[in-house]
């Protein structure tokens, strides 16, 4: 093997990614899927490259009640 094959990782990849618990049960923790859907399931999250794209998905629609309320972004 060459040095391109190992040089992956010198580079860590950083994602981030929405949760908040969730409204039904408060104990549990919900991960944003995308499109305002959210998901239990910590695998089936929508992961974002940088913090500031990760923040801008938590701007609510106008004219809608805001679902990221108690929401927060976190380094994955």
């Amino acid at each position: 093997m060459g040095d391109l094959n190992t040089l992956w990782y010198r580079f860590p990849t950083m994602s981030y990614y929405i949760k908040r618990p969730s409204a039904i049960d408060p104990n549990k923790t919900v991960f944003y899927k995308g499109n305002y859907h959210w998901t239990e399931t910590y695998a089936d999250r929508k992961k974002y490259a940088t913090k500031t794209k990760a923040v801008a998905e938590t701007v609510p629609p106008v004219n809608a009640s805001n679902p990221f309320d108690d929401a927060e972004v976190v380094k994955a």
